[in-house]
């Protein structure tokens, strides 16, 4: 039985590894994969059983029941049928009590379902785990020929599947555990300390992940250095803490804080609902609701819509430019770049290529060289001889 043990847990730690990801998703080929992982460790264990006479004692029926604890009596029929159909084949007096061991694990386990959450089974929920198991080992009590073999195998049988089981859900929550401590440091690392908006790093992921037509909107408070310079770092800090609180309520889960008074939006919306998303962002920080120092702030938003196969750093650069031309012209606005005045298209560039290549002139060079004439002649030497021009003095002689 040992062995047994060892076997079944080493098939739970291979099970617990299809959890990836905290919160676990409902995810239907993540289950039908444990699924099928609980049906192969019940036949495994079962093929490692200790055979006493026609019967086998092993730890196959503690899958059966964490299934159907968790997903229920249908699953937990699915990874039981397996087993049950091979016990059969090999043995119909084995095959009849490993059936009606199944069954009332099936039945006990449905039955505790809506009392114990596997997800969340403390110290105080140990007296629940060994129920499911009363009937595991039962039958041999009312064969007359197993009557003694039962007397001695039922109790063990009950303490030995309920260790395992406690057991098995201690791997099962270590690793549940474990996705949860990972999920909650990497949200501490992706989130703004301040405002509680996401990070640059955070916005990056999400920027690499934006879709063709999604919108990206970068915003900048207006005036936030005069605000600081007057009222202190206090109220800057609170300032920006009640824009990431304005820009959460407005859209939640897609802000970000990217440095000191710059905040981005990352918006999968039609286009004039996200116009409208800013305008509420806009509007509501605007609103004078109190004497606060931040309670009237102004912000400036330059939006641009992902282009097919752009890059994240191009859709930036042309919101960063829509934002720039609202901060330059008084803020408190949103600008696109559809708002933008076209530009000239450039004069075309004229052709700079030489008239003759390399090789044309070294030609050319060739054959005047080829034609020249020999000073010999009376036409070379009078093209050969050279005369100084007359001094100025003779030219005022003459």
């Amino acid at each position: 039985m040992l062995l047994n043990l060892c076997l079944l847990l080493t098939c739970t730690f291979l099970l617990s590894l299809t959890y990836r990801d905290w919160p676990v998703r409902r995810h239907w080929p993540d289950h039908a994969l444990r699924l099928l992982l609980s049906a192969g460790t019940a036949a495994v264990l079962m093929h490692y059983a200790v055979e006493v006479g026609p019967y086998k004692i092993d730890l196959r029926y503690v899958p059966i029941a964490l299934v159907t604890l968790r997903y229920g009596l249908g699953a937990g029929a699915l990874v039981a049928l397996p087993t049950v159909a091979w016990r059969l084949l090999e043995s119909q007096l084995g095959g009849l009590v490993a059936l009606v061991n199944t069954l009332t694990v099936l039945g006990a386990a449905s039955l505790l379902r809506p009392t114990l959450d596997l997800a969340h089974a403390n110290l105080r929920d140990l007296w629940k785990l060994p129920l499911p198991y009363l009937g595991v080992g039962l039958p041999l009590l009312f064969l007359p020929e197993s009557r003694a073999l039962g007397l001695v195998v039922y109790p063990g049988m009950l303490a030995l599947h309920s260790v395992a089981t406690v057991l098995v859900l201690g791997v099962l929550q270590a690793r549940l555990r474990l996705l949860r401590l990972a999920n909650d440091l990497r949200q501490q690392v992706m989130t703004d300390d301040l405002t509680g908006l996401g990070n640059r790093r955070r916005f990056d992921e999400a920027l690499a992940r934006l879709e063709v037509g999604d919108h990206l909107v970068l915003l900048d408070v207006d005036d936030f250095r005069q605000l600081t310079d007057k009222h202190g770092p206090e109220a800057g800090e609170r300032a920006l803490r009640y824009v990431g609180q304005v820009l959460h309520d407005a859209a939640p889960g897609c802000g970000f804080r990217l440095g000191h008074e710059a905040f981005a939006l990352l918006l999968n919306l039609p286009e004039p609902d996200a116009r409208a998303v800013v305008a509420r962002v806009q509007a509501q920080l605007t609103d004078p609701g109190s004497a606060a120092p931040w309670a009237c702030l102004t912000v400036s938003a330059g939006l641009a819509s992902r282009l097919l196969r752009e890059q994240p750093a191009q859709l930036v650069h042309r919101a960063d430019e829509a934002l720039y031309v609202a901060k330059t012209n008084g803020g408190n606005r949103l600008v696109t770049l559809d708002d933008l005045p076209r530009r000239a298209a450039p004069a075309p560039v004229p052709d700079l290529r030489p008239r003759y290549s390399l090789w044309q002139a070294q030609r050319t060079t060739v054959e005047l060289l080829a034609q020249r004439r020999p000073c010999g002649t009376r036409t070379g030497r009078n093209c050969c001889s050279w005369r100084s021009p007359p001094s100025a003095g003779w030219a005022a002689a003459a």
